[in-house]
C-alpha cells in the first residue's frame, strides 16, 4: 500500500525525513495503512507514535517507550529519539513540523480552529526550549496545507503566522495551500461534511544523516 505525498522544501534535509500524504482513493487513514506506506518510504514503520488528538494545546515529549503508540489526550508530540516517526492526522486543522537542527529536536502539532485558539504552535516551541534547550531563532517551523478564507471564517494559517512572530520564531513557513479548495489532492471535514478520510503528516529525526528518500508518486512545492 502507497499513497501519493508531498514534501515541503524547507523540510528536505540529510537530518530529517517527512511526508504529507495527499488524497488517494481506497486509502483509509488506519494505521495498519500507514505502516505500510512508511514501509515503502524507507521509514523504520514500527516506530510510530500518534497523538490522540482532542482539539487542545497540549503537548507530549516522546521517547523510544511510546513506540507504537497513541499518546492521549496530545495534540502535539515532540522528541530528540532518533527513527522515531511522530504522526498527526488532518483534514482542513493545519498540521505543523517543527525542527530544531543545532540540538536535533523535532515536533509535529494538529491546530485546528481550537488548537489555535490555544496557541499549540507556542506551547510546541517553549516545550523545545524548555525541555532540549532549543532556542527560538534556531527553530523552523512549517504549515502544510488547511483550510482557509474565503472556505472558512477564520484564517487559521494567518493566526499561527502573527503568533509564531510574537513569540520570535521568524523561520515560520506556510505552503499556503487551501485544503478545502482542491478535493482532488485533499481531504476537507468542511466541504465534505465529516464524510472524509484524513492526511498523515509525519517526521522523523534520522539515525543518519542520508538523502531523503522518495515512493510512489512525491510532489515538492
Amino acid at each position: 500500500m502507497t499513497a501519493n505525498y508531498q514534501l515541503f522544501p524547507e523540510l528536505v534535509s540529510k537530518q530529517i525525513q517527512h511526508l504529507f500524504t495527499l488524497r488517494q482513493k481506497h486509502f483509509a487513514s488506519t494505521r495498519e495503512n500507514l505502516a505500510h506506506l512508511l514501509r515503502a518510504c524507507q521509514f523504520p514503520h514500527d516506530q510510530i507514535v500518534e497523538a490522540e488528538q482532542t482539539h487542545g494545546s497540549q503537548v507530549a515529549v516522546v521517547d523510544q517507550k511510546h513506540r507504537h503508540t497513541t499518546v492521549p489526550i496530545v495534540d502535539g508530540l515532540i522528541t530528540q529519539t532518533a527513527d522515531l516517526s511522530l504522526v498527526i492526522r488532518a483534514a482542513d486543522c493545519g498540521p505543523l513540523y517543527f525542527f530544531d537542527p543545532t540540538k536535533k529536536v523535532i515536533a509535529v502539532a494538529h491546530s485546528g480552529k481550537k488548537g489555535t485558539e490555544q496557541n499549540i504552535l507556542k506551547q510546541t516551541v517553549m516545550a523545545m526550549v524548555e525541555t532540549y534547550q532549543s532556542e527560538i531563532s534556531h527553530i523552523l517551523c512549517v504549515l502544510g496545507p488547511c483550510i482557509r478564507p474565503p472556505l472558512y471564517e477564520v484564517d487559521i494559517a494567518k493566526k499561527m503566522a502573527a503568533q509564531a512572530q510574537e513569540i520570535g520564531l521568524h523561520q515560520f513557513y506556510d505552503c499556503m495551500e487551501n485544503t478545502g479548495a482542491d478535493l482532488n489532492r485533499f481531504y476537507s471535514y468542511r466541504m465534505e461534511k465529516g464524510n472524509t478520510e484524513r492526511h498523515f503528516a509525519v517526521l522523523r529525526l534520522r539515525s543518519e544523516p542520508q538523502p531523503n528518500l522518495a515512493c510512489s508518486k512525491q510532489e515538492s512545492l
